[in-house]
């Protein structure tokens, strides 16, 4: 008896310790499964949200990528209109068309007929398509507020059709651009080359809306990020997906590493989990230093910005003037619109605002161009037109691969407090002028723009009372897509309440209908030049000018400045 007691408790402490060992082994394994599961929600979170990140950075180079189909259009049909307007649209975008080009074929129409007046590279598709479709291209390029995306996407010849109607409404430019033959083809090179992705035209993902695919089998299935684009008066959607781990192999693998490492692994689970987060917190950290860069780099553009803008205006003595700029909320770069006012002798002054077409170094290189060229041709030559075409060959000869607008006033004061004012627009909208008893109208007569074609410059002459108010601004107020433009007569409202008060109050009160069109921001640079003669005619004193204040941002929508004057 005495023996066998030993035996009875050794084997009931190795019960024991199995039931101990067994239910440490339990606890071990629930906590590797837990640390499993955490760690496959932490890499599906973290491969979602970087997957929508890649997914708007492509959208946001597709953007970027269709002014490269709108500006040859616009411009061509700026200057449609004109007496050679057909040849000089022909030139602008006949070099685009071809094989290999931007454009498979183009044409100019007369607004509702259905044959061109030339065609480049056709007939196009839609034209063979029949007068019925081009009748329907006309009604949609007509309700359209800038450009029209024509789908054509039936049969083999799959295209995409681009239509624009010229300033004067008389005709349409028309082009196309050939889509590959079949949807599915690689995945794109360069810093995207790790999606997959399906582009569509419209806001849906149906199979007859397919422009192009990097995959064989639409709709995408599994994980996927989209994202929209605004073309014309169309949307590009576009959805990606990727089997490539966007947060590396380390987050991609650590579930498998966490689950077969067992009792070990279990216990160092919590580490790697916190190594995953910390990874992620480093990688959002680093996303915080990029924006940082971002707006440090949009900082000095704003800066550079201001320096190629006159730090002091000089108006004609016993007038007011007040500008404001608000810089595009898009990219940060510098844009290309630009205003000034200044002395000419003999009792003549000049006013100005312009707007470069594009943004960035070239840009800005062309807007301080363009300023000084004007001032310093208005200082040789009297002639409005001399001093534009001055500025066009000016232009030409920098050999920028963009075009600016103008309008260019000159105010001679007259001894009853009054002005006589002539006025010059180089593809510019009119200046507004409001007259003491409230109306409110349009002035000048529409030219061309500088730089691209030999310029066609008219010059009017008006006479302006003390009290009269004269409103120039660029086309970034009233060429915003998706119906977020001022219009014309939303401006002329503004003018006709206002501007009988301060015209800095008239400013502001563009400024605020700015931010309720556009509470996001703006993706072009505006500008504003409030001008009134306040009666003391020119023998008054002489003006000090007004000077710029060096800091004096404002917001529009999230992140918009207002550089006021």
């Amino acid at each position: 008896m005495s023996g066998g007691q030993p035996a009875r408790a050794a084997l009931a402490d190795r019960g024991a310790g199995r039931r101990a060992g067994l239910a440490v082994l339990v606890a071990l394994l629930a906590l590797t499964a837990l640390g499993c599961v955490l760690t496959q929600i932490v890499h599906g979170q973290t491969e979602r949200r970087l997957l929508q990140q890649r997914t708007n950075e492509a959208a946001l180079v597709l953007h970027q990528a269709i002014s490269t189909v709108q500006a040859p259009l616009l411009a061509a049909a700026g200057v449609a209109d004109l007496p050679d307007g057909s040849d000089a649209a022909r030139a602008l975008v006949s070099d685009l068309v071809g094989e290999q080009r931007s454009f498979a074929a183009a044409e100019l129409y007369e607004l509702e007929a259905t044959e061109p007046l030339w065609s480049l590279a056709g007939p196009s598709q839609l034209h063979a398509a029949g007068a019925d479709r081009v009748r329907e291209m006309f009604v949609q390029t007509v309700a359209a507020p800038e450009l029209a995306v024509i789908p054509l996407l039936e049969g083999a010849d799959r295209r995409l059709g681009y239509a624009v109607r010229s300033a004067g409404g008389t005709r349409v430019v028309y082009a196309e651009s050939a889509l590959p033959r079949r949807t599915s083809g690689p995945r794109a090179a360069g810093p995207f080359a790790e999606l997959d992705y399906a582009l569509y035209l419209g806001d849906g993902s149906s199979q007859q809306d397919l422009l192009y695919a990097s995959v064989a089998e639409v709709p995408i299935r599994g994980r996927t990020a989209s994202s929209t684009v605004v073309f014309g008066d169309e949307r590009l959607t576009l959805v990606t997906t990727t089997s490539v781990p966007l947060g590396g192999a380390l987050s991609h693998q650590l579930p498998w590493f966490v689950g077969v490492g067992g009792l070990l692994l279990s216990v160092l689970g919590a580490g790697a989990t916190d190594r995953v987060v910390g990874g992620r917190v480093r990688a959002e950290q680093l996303a915080a230093d990029v924006s940082g860069l971002y707006e440090a780099e949009r900082t000095r553009n704003v800066t550079l910005q201001r320096s190629l803008l006159p730090r002091r205006l000089h108006p004609p003595p016993g007038s007011t003037v007040e500008v404001r700029y608000w810089p595009a909320d898009t990219d940060g770069q510098v844009g290309g619109d630009f205003y000034d006012a200044f002395p000419l002798g003999g009792n003549r002054w000049a006013i100005t605002i312009g707007d470069v077409c594009g943004k960035g170094v070239e840009a800005a290189s062309l807007t301080s161009a363009t300023r000084h060229t004007i001032r310093a041709a208005a200082q040789h030559v009297t002639s409005l037109v001399d001093v534009l075409r001055w500025t066009h060959e000016a232009i030409v000869e920098l050999e920028a691969d963009t075009f600016c607008t103008v309008c260019l006033v000159v105010v001679e004061p007259a001894a009853d407090g009054g002005a006589t004012i002539e006025v010059a627009l180089a593809g510019h909208p009119q200046p507004l002028l409001r007259r003491t008893d409230g109306s409110v109208g349009g002035i000048g007569r529409h030219g061309t723009v500088l730089g691209l074609v030999e310029p066609r410059i008219h010059v009017t002459r008006h006479r302006i009372e003390p009290g009269d108010v004269l409103l120039l601004y660029t086309d970034g107020l009233t060429d915003a897509p998706d119906d977020r433009a001022l219009s014309e007569a939303d401006l002329a409202r503004l003018l006709a309440a206002g501007g009988a008060g301060a015209l800095g109050d008239v400013a502001e009160e563009i400024r605020r209908a700015i931010e309720h069109e556009r509470p996001s921001g703006s993706g072009d640079d505006a500008a504003v030049l409030l001008f009134r003669i306040d009666g003391s005619g020119p023998g008054g004193r002489p003006s000090d000018g007004v000077e710029r204040p060096s800091t004096d941002a404002i917001k529009i929508g999230a992140s918009q400045a207002d550089q006021r004057t």
